[in-house]
């Protein structure tokens, strides 16, 4: 997960020793995963309010070097952590289609690797976030497209913002499992209805639990929350309205055994 693979080992470190948190009863499955029961609307809905029940993300941040407070931790994770990294399903996307004359949304941008990448392939782009000091720096880099008009920045909640005309792409990259998961439903609707032209795509990332508490205690602590199974992706995005085209399994260790996170390109049709 690109999102904390940018923490250095030393704040790894500081945070396994200081918080050592078992696995939550909400992260395992209250019934068996299988094909029917991870597709099932009922089971996956469950899913999200148990999440809404443990989710860290409206206090303060613990984790080690970081400011307490989360628009400050994020604003200074923007700072320290400016290595470009691209969902690997967006690169594909943007070799196989021209941004020429098109509008895109990256929601939850941080410091811009998405948008900075959609702009060299043409793409015109709002970025959207509710870091001022991760905005401060993507406007940095980019004050030649802004003066062009080609970039707009927005500092905003990606579940409280909607745009004034819905676009051809709308990306959310590792940013939708840090939204509040009691609002997740009614904020893919939206992504849905106001964000994504007819016939434009949507590409995001969703987690799933994995056995590495250390990574999954990390993610928790920085504000995501997680799926039971890599399997709900789909009915998920689908039950919003979309059509799904691509989803791709991602692990820590490169291998296809147990998903950490699930990159997928959906289309409003």
């Amino acid at each position: 997960v690109s999102s904390v693979y940018l923490l250095n080992e030393a704040t790894k470190a500081a945070f396994e020793a200081i918080v050592r948190l078992p696995r939550n009863l909400c992260d395992i499955p209250t019934v068996p995963m299988t094909d029917e029961t991870a597709s099932d609307s009922t089971v996956i809905w469950h899913v999200l309010q148990a999440a809404a029940r443990t989710w860290r993300g409206k206090g303060e941040v613990h984790i080690p070097n970081y400011p307490l407070d989360r628009k400050l931790f994020w604003g200074a994770y923007a700072l320290r952590n400016d290595t470009p990294l691209l969902l690997p399903v967006l690169e594909q996307f943007t070799q196989e289609s021209s941004g020429e004359g098109k509008s895109a949304i990256d929601l939850g941008c941080g410091n811009g690797p998405v948008t900075t990448h959609l702009l060299e392939k043409r793409w015109s782009v709002i970025a959207v976030d509710n870091s001022r000091l991760a905005l401060s720096i993507l406007s940095a880099k980019n004050q030649k497209a802004i003066a062009e008009k080609k970039l707009s920045i927005v500092e905003a909640d990606i579940t409280t913002y909607t745009p004034q005309e819905p676009a051809d792409l709308v990306v959310a990259s590792d940013s939708l499992p840090y939204t509040d998961p009691s609002q997740f439903r009614a904020t893919l609707t939206k992504i849905h209805d106001r964000f994504v032209k007819r016939g434009g795509f949507f590409i995001g990332t969703l987690f799933c639990s994995t056995h590495d508490l250390r990574l999954m205690n990390i993610l928790k602590e920085m504000g995501a929350w997680m799926l039971w199974d890599k399997r709900m992706v789909r009915p998920l995005v689908t039950s919003a309205g979309f059509e799904m085209k691509t989803d791709k399994y991602v692990t820590q260790d490169g291998s296809k055994e147990e998903a950490v996170a699930i990159q997928f390109i959906a289309q409003k049709t």
